[in-house]
């Protein structure tokens, strides 16, 4: 009875969500579907197509005329309330809560706890998800410490990452996922390579310093050039553009393809890869690879994946690009059915052992005709006929839990990138501003055409599907600006200081013993 969702049910108060996350064929069990999975993989799929978070999440900020954003006044007082109501300590008042509460001599601001065990993670997450003044309390000093330690490795600086999603072909049928292989009303599209390197030069242009190529996995040769030929495009003629810039000349100034600072950093999420390939991309530009391992429980990973695609492949993965020499990037989901509180530790265990440069973490969003949505569904019968009001309690605690993860992330390994994913915008409007207050420092904007966004939704109510790419740059300045900080738009790679000098892990492979699949 310590699922994830219990605790969730309990905290947002609502009776029907306790009857339904007491039910054990889901929650105490995680047991799939088996009807929901074999139709699935058949292509046809028994599950509605309604789902309550389409009508929440048609919450949109304020456009003009041109469909740019606009945040006036309302915007800023919301966010400064949201503030003053969270943080209430000072950085030295939390750093002695924390020590009291982990039992530590002292702690001073911005120190990173790198040896704490899963256990004690795990102990901090159950405290804090019970609905008490002292949990609340030991919350804020978590979120006031994660800002500490983030402000010590990046002062008041957010990186930027433009997004691209080049294709929504994808090989696989993942449980969750809205471009899964068999998810039915998706209009399939692939970018070609030319308005691929269009949108490389608008992100030059909008000096974003990183562009994330992001794509369905096909593991066919066709596709892997596809991707190594555009990677090798985006670095020649970004190096070319930038130096032209700067008044040099591409040919007899001509510097490496490996050349940091100088052309866009790319950076790929394309799916699990050979060694080989990788380092192919290695030399053919790429920087940074993304491949989230989305829960390192076993046997939760093989309740949400087809059998085809294995935790063990996954992890292996992750060790792959370290191997390459890319910089890598992982995170997971929170909010599945099943979950617990240690699997969400040992989640952050896992992310030490495997020398992580970047986290995204993000809420849950069931996605209308996937098997784990019926699962969750199951669980949470209510929710299916809740209006945005009944759901409020339930998606307030998805955003404290999420945006503990990232501050316990972020406190742990101190001088990693951790992002401020998009899906928190999608539970809260203000989300991204609470995850940039609580230790997250990354943003990614979308830079796909607006004409392909809506074929490319991986949960229901994804923000900033209408809007344009301007209208992305003008949205993000404005919401970092209203929590105090400073969007970097100088063309700078801005890599995580932790890919060079990561802090230290505990010793005689104490995380190693504790992250599961890593044996």
């Amino acid at each position: 009875m310590n699922s994830l969702a219990l605790r969730l049910a309990r905290l947002g108060g609502s009776s029907g969500l306790m009857r339904s996350a007491m039910r054990p064929a889901l929650t105490a069990a995680g047991t799939p579907l088996l009807t929901s999975r074999l139709t699935a993989v058949a292509g046809v799929p028994t599950l509605a197509v309604r789902s309550p978070f389409d009508s929440l999440f048609k919450r949109h900020h304020k456009t003009d005329a041109e469909g740019m954003p606009v945040f006036d006044e309302d915007h800023m007082r919301r966010v400064k309330q949201m503030l003053t109501a969270k943080h209430k300590l000072e950085p030295s008042e939390a750093a002695a809560l924390l020590a009291d509460h982990w039992r530590i001599d002292s702690l001073a601001p911005g120190t990173v706890l790198s040896d704490l065990t899963a256990e004690q993670l795990q102990g901090f997450l159950e405290a804090t998800t019970e609905d008490t003044d002292n949990a609340r309390l030991l919350r804020s000093a978590l979120f006031v410490h994660a800002e500490s330690v983030s402000s010590r490795f990046f002062g008041d600086k957010v990186y930027q990452r433009g997004i691209v999603e080049f294709s929504n072909v994808c090989q696989n049928d993942c449980g969750y996922c809205g471009i899964r292989k068999y998810q039915p009303g998706i209009k399939r599209y692939t970018m070609s390579e030319d308005d691929v390197l269009s949108v490389a030069h608008s992100a030059l242009r909008y000096k974003m310093g990183t562009l994330m190529l992001q794509g369905g996995e096909l593991k066919s040769e066709k596709r892997f050039e596809y991707i190594k030929n555009i990677v090798r495009r985006i670095r020649e003629e970004t190096i070319a553009a930038d130096l032209e810039s700067k008044g040099k000349d591409p040919v007899k100034d001509a510097v490496p393809i490996d050349t940091e600072n100088v052309g866009l950093c790319v950076a790929l999420s394309a799916g699990e890869m050979p060694l080989e390939r990788l380092r192919e991309l290695k030399a053919a530009g790429a920087n940074r690879y993304l491949v989230r391992i989305e829960t390192t429980n076993p046997k939760l990973f093989a309740q949400i994946h087809p059998p085809e695609q294995t935790f063990e492949s996954r992890v292996q993965c992750l060790k792959d690009i370290k191997a390459a020499g890319l910089q890598l990037g992982t995170g997971i989901m929170i909010g599945l059915p099943g979950q617990t509180m240690a699997d969400l530790a040992h989640d952050l265990v896992f992310f030490r052992s495997v020398d992580a440069d970047m986290i995204g973490m993000g809420p849950y969003i069931p996605e209308p005709g996937t098997w784990v949505a019926e699962q969750f569904y199951a669980a949470h019968p209510e929710i299916h006929e809740m209006c945005e009001e009944e759901m409020k309690p339930y998606l307030e605690k998805m955003l404290e839990l999420t945006t503990t993860m990232n501050a316990l992330a972020r406190i742990t390994m101190g001088n990693i990138n951790i992002a401020a994913t998009t899906a928190l915008q999608a539970i809260n409007p203000l989300g991204r501003e609470v995850a940039l207050s609580r230790g997250a420092n990354v943003v990614m904007p979308i830079m796909t055409p607006t004409d392909e966004r809506a074929n490319y939704q991986l949960y229901p109510g994804k923000p900033c599907v209408s809007h344009t790419a301007d209208g992305c740059a003008s949205c993000l300045k404005m919401r970092i600006a209203s929590v105090g900080k400073t969007l970097q738009s100088n063309n700078s790679w801005a890599c995580p200081p932790h890919f060079k000098n990561p802090i230290a892990s505990p010793s005689g492979g104490a995380v190693q013993r504790q992250a599961r699949g890593l044996a």
